[in-house]
């Protein structure tokens, strides 16, 4: 299996956030971005605060501290003026109050002018999606079904799934994964993993599936120190 080690990645804030919590952090990945792709963000909150983000490619960046309460985050290239308006169709997250550890996923979107990208938050909070645990997305129009460990995976079409141990007390596993058209019958499916996977009982893993440029179904795997 194909894993990236977390590196650290600089962030600071342009306007000051309102009280930021030490008990909600972030961290955030340019996924399958293209070599000319914004290489920072500036996340904008409505009471006008501002915070510069690098878009880490490789590896999630490190953790940094959000505002508490429900936010909701919009990306642009630049910080505006508190008086400016955001531009019509720029990118943006909503956070809700309860999500105290959270991933951000950024994924290409050239055809937006405003910034070329969207943003996925996830819920990381441990009873949510803990340490020892796997979460699958699937950004393609096709099924992923196979076998994870000891347990069997069935993700729909853009969907995602949290998958609890699946090593069943060994330090790695069989993983066995296709690709199918239709409703997912595997007889019809081509293959897309053959690989033993180590286990990381103290850190998450994030493995997402995308459509290659060839046109074929891909995967990538990251893994995630504590939040």
């Amino acid at each position: 299996m194909r894993t990236f080690i977390i590196i650290a990645t600089a962030l600071c804030t342009l306007i000051p956030l309102r009280q930021a919590s030490a008990d909600r952090t972030a961290q955030i990945v340019f996924i399958e971005a293209a070599p000319k792709s914004p290489a920072k963000t500036v996340a904008h909150l409505p009471d006008g605060a501002t915070l510069e983000i690098e878009l880490a490619r490789h590896n999630f960046s490190e953790s940094f501290s959000m505002p508490s309460g429900n936010l909701e985050l919009r990306f642009l290239a630049a910080a505006l003026p508190r008086e400016a308006g955001i531009p019509e169709g720029a990118p943006s997250v909503r956070i809700p109050e309860s999500w105290k550890k959270v991933i951000l996923l950024a994924v290409p979107d050239p055809a937006n002018k405003v910034f070329p990208a969207r943003f996925h938050a996830i819920n990381a909070n441990p009873s949510e999606w803990n340490v020892g645990e796997t979460l699958f997305i699937n950004f393609t129009d096709r099924h992923i079904v196979g076998t994870f460990g000891n347990r069997t995976l069935k993700l729909k079409p853009k969907s995602r799934v949290i998958e609890k141990d699946a090593s069943n007390g060994k330090s790695s596993y069989p993983v066995r994964l296709d690709s199918a058209n239709g409703d997912g019958i595997r007889s019809a499916a081509n293959p897309l993993i053959r690989q033993t996977w180590r286990h990381y009982g103290d850190l998450r893993q994030l493995v997402y599936f995308h459509t290659a440029a060839t046109g074929s179904v891909s995967y990538r795997s990251f893994t995630i120190h504590d939040l």
